[in-house]
Formats: C-alpha cells, structure tokens, sequence
C-alpha cells in the first residue's frame, strides 16, 4: 500500500498486466449515496492524465456501481488523484487490477463418465435432493422458473439444447484491445465460451441445464469476464460484470454463479459484491481447488486456504467447497478452512464437485465430466434459484438464511473447520449436532519457521495474514479474547468477544 497525500493505493507484486504492458487501476466510492454520474464522469474526463486510457465507466444515476477503471502505469494514477483532489473522498478505494483465472487445476474427471447411464453418471443431482446417499432420482419442489442466473465466466455456448433457448449472451468486460459490451440477445458470437474446456458452458448446464442442470426453467446469461482457451481476465472485467447485473433490475430476482478467481484480495470487488447482496443478488463463489497445495507461505504459488483469494474470501458472498461421490469427503483439491479458532472460516457449504457431467462447449448436444469447485458452485446457484422461485421477494439474508437452514448438517467427512453444511433443495430443514467446544487458541509449531526462514516482521504482511491466523494466533493478536462461546448451530457463527488488534498491526 502506497500512502499518496490523503490517498492509499494499493498495488501488486503480480497484478493484471495488459497486452501493451499498461496497468489497469481501479478507483470505487464506498459511500454510494455520495456518488452520481458527474463524479464518475469526471474521474474519466477532467481528471484524466493524458497517458491513461479509460476501461470503464460506471453510472450510479443508472444503478451501476460508483467505479472507474483506467489502464496507465503508477505515476500516470498518483497524476489522476493530483488531478481530482478536490472530489475524490478520503476514503476511496484505489487499487491495481489483479488477474482473475479459471480456478487453478481445474480437470476433467479422471474417471470417464461419458459412457454410463444418464441417470447413474448424474451423481450430483441424486446427492443433493436427498438427506443421505442416492436414490437414481432428481426431484426437486421447483425448476426455477422467472428466475435469472448470471454466469460470470468463460461465456456460454447459448446454441447447446440442454439449455432449451433460455440461455442469453448478456456482456462482454473489457479485454485489451476489446472494450466492454452489452451483448445482443441473438448474436451468438457475443460472450461465446472459447475456453478449451468449455468451463463456462458446463457451469451454466449445472446451474439451469434441462438435464444437466437444477434449476431447469431459469433463464441463464452468459456474463463473459474470461477470456482465451485458458480462461483468464482481471478483477476489473469482474467488476464491470457486476456493474451489468446491478443495472439490470429488470432481470429479477436473480443471483450470479462465479466459478472464478485469483490470489489475493481485493477491496474494488468486495464492494461490488455487498453493493449486489444488499440488493437483493447473492453471489456464489467457488473455494478454489488448490487445496492440495503446500502450507508454505515461501513456496511461491497458490496457497491451500479458502480465505486468501476473491471472491471466495468476501463475507457476503456464498462461498462453496466440493465434495467427492459416494464418500461425501471434502474433495483434496478443495481449499480448506482452519479448525484454530484464531482463523476465520471462508467456506459456507458443499456440494458436489467431482465427476459432474454437464454441457459442453464442443458442439450444440456434447457433454463432459469435470472436477473442481467450478463445478460444485452451480449447483448451490441454481438452488438458491429454486428458493427465489419459491420466495420471489426475499432478501438476500432471507434466502441465505433459508439456504443454510435446510442443508444436510454433519454430512461432510473431513470438513477442516467449514460449517459442515451439505446442500439440500428439498424444503424441510434439518438439526445439527451440538459443535463439540474449540481447541485452545494458541501458536503451532510452524509460527517458528517464520523467524526461521523470513526476512520480514512476523506478523506483517496482508498476503499472509490466514497463515499468521493458523499458526502464529496468539503471538499475532487473533485469538478471539475469552476464547469463541460453542454454537450448535453450524449455519450461525460462533459467538465471541471481539479480538484484541494484532500486536503489529498488518497493513
């Protein structure tokens, strides 16, 4: 975080870098009532270095989202907060762009199910209508109908029959030298889903697909924020995505499937995230699927921990962990939470996750089996459809609460400090055992492969904070003081009294 007069800026080691080599920058209003469209307008006209070019434009007059996006280097953004002084509040969120990907080691299903039975290889449908087990039947109490389900991902092959002409190209964010685009409902090569595997396309068929899918009469929009055969895009295309849906009030109720997302954290989104909750949008999150990785804050790559990418770490958003067949274990490539009552838990409820078959992007009438979180978050969004079916004008708590209420407690092996909540789209609720009470919070042996093996100040550091959560709690500050009160129910936090701050504080 850089200070620059009133102003903070935060930028990153490994942010999005566009085709030219330009930065994108990303400058949000917390206070939306503060915020018109003069404001924004300015941001991107009278204050605008000449260096900078503009990527986005919100309009808060229209319902957008009170952000601009702009793509320059780092002096060409402290010449843009020069420049706009005298409007740009102190609090304004300032930061670099990161990259926002297909979640890592996203695979096909080792174990082809292309060649079994449709009712046999349909595994997560059967798992999630029933309290235990499978019964080679999918029933739910609704289909979705006059609900709206935007797919921020890869695109969509909107031709596919399973989705029956519901699914719709809606947007296209930005992608260097491509600006952003609202999407023509009958041009099929705007929001089109190129990634090699036809990541987008499958997570749709989960969400609203008439065989593949849980909510098979909802209508599904193809809302492309990634891009290539690799899939990959910036926290600013997942913005301007956000911003379509929020001005898209006549398409309600509705809620966004992101199967998507990147290390590290970001303020930008996290706004636009609660902006659409408290609107009445939920957003569901895939937990990522580098759970496998190792618990090292010095291996370099991705790390194993739900809490440390967006938006899978954004509170208000639905974050989703996936589960294998037959066992109902966590999958091992599914990010984790910590059971150290100093860490906080990211993840809200499983589904199924592994060998899920759905449509593909080959051609109008193929399919595929994939693993991953990617693949568990369709299925809670096309429940929450079901629920917004069934509630048209409940709010995002409501539906939250309702979600939480009526999954499977206790199903889950091996949850690593989730709420062991199972998704379930039958309407009866269900009771969770008694939580048996929390470990004491203290420091792990690791906490003293910090002083070990690090140059920087233990207890430092925003990119490791989750780590300092898990094993350095109490020389850090995170232990909740008196320690968290049990709660038996899994679908509310647990009670505590505030913590005390970190005895360093981390920026």
């Amino acid at each position: 975080v850089i200070q620059h007069g009133e102003h903070k800026i935060t930028t990153r080691k490994n942010g999005f870098l566009r085709a030219d080599g330009k930065k994108e920058w990303m400058i949000c209003l917390p206070s939306s009532d503060k915020c018109d469209h003069a404001l924004t307008h300015k941001l991107v006209t009278d204050c605008l270095p000449p260096e900078m070019t503009v990527e986005f434009e919100g309009n808060p007059d229209d319902n957008g989202l009170c952000c601009v996006a702009l793509a320059g280097h780092e002096s060409d953004i402290k010449r843009e907060i020069d420049n706009c002084r005298d409007v740009l509040p102190k609090d304004a969120i300032i930061e670099q762009s990161r990259e926002t990907r297909v979640p890592e080691d996203l695979r096909e299903s080792t174990e082809s199910l292309l060649e079994d039975p449709v009712d046999s290889s349909l595994w997560g449908l059967d798992r999630i209508d029933d309290r235990s087990g499978q019964d080679n039947d999918f029933s739910p109490p609704g289909t979705g109908a006059g609900v709206h389900i935007f797919v921020m991902d890869t695109g969509i092959r909107v031709s596919h029959t399973d989705f029956g002409n519901r699914a719709i190209p809606a947007f296209e964010a930005s992608f260097h030298p491509n600006p952003k685009q609202d999407c023509a409902p009958t041009d099929l090569q705007c929001a089109k889903d190129e990634n090699s595997h036809g990541h987008g396309t499958h997570c749709a068929g989960t969400a609203g697909g008439t065989k593949y899918g849980v909510a098979k009469s909802a209508k599904l929009y193809a809302v492309k924020v990634l891009f290539g055969v690799k899939g990959r895009g910036s926290s600013t295309g997942v913005v301007e995505g956000m911003d379509y849906v929020s001005r898209k009030t006549s398409l309600r109720p509705a809620v966004i499937s992101a199967s998507l997302g990147g290390p590290g954290l970001s303020a930008a989104e996290t706004l636009t995230v609660n902006k659409l909750t408290s609107a009445g949008v939920l957003v569901v999150a895939a937990a990522g699927n580098s759970g496998m990785a190792e618990d090292n804050p010095w291996s370099g790559g991705f790390q194993p921990y739900a809490c440390t990418g967006t938006p899978n770490a954004i509170p208000s958003a639905i974050t989703v962990g996936a589960i294998d067949p037959k066992t109902d274990e966590q999958a091992s490539y599914s990010c984790w939470d910590s059971t150290n009552p100093g860490a906080n838990s990211c993840i809200d409820m499983f589904a199924p996750g592994t060998q899920i078959l759905s449509a593909t992007n080959a051609d109008d009438t193929g399919s595929r089996s994939m693993d991953g979180t990617s693949m568990a978050t369709p299925h809670v969004s096309g429940a929450i459809a079901l629920l917004l079916e069934e509630n048209p004008k409940g709010s995002s708590s409501q539906i939250e609460r309702t979600l939480k209420a009526r999954a499977t407690k206790d199903a889950v092996k091996n949850p690593k400090g989730s709420p062991n909540l199972l998704l379930y789209v039958g309407r009866d609720t269900a009771t969770a055992k008694a939580r048996p009470a929390p470990g004491p919070c203290s420091d792990t042996q690791k906490c003293g492969m910090w002083d070990m093996y690090s140059w920087a100040p233990k207890c430092q550091g925003k990119q490791f904070e989750y780590w300092f959560r898990i094993h350095c709690a109490k020389t850090c500050g995170f232990c909740p003081k008196g320690g968290p009160v049990p709660n038996p129910d899994p679908t509310q936090p647990p009670v505590s009294t505030p913590a005390p701050p970190p005895q360093t504080a981390v920026p």
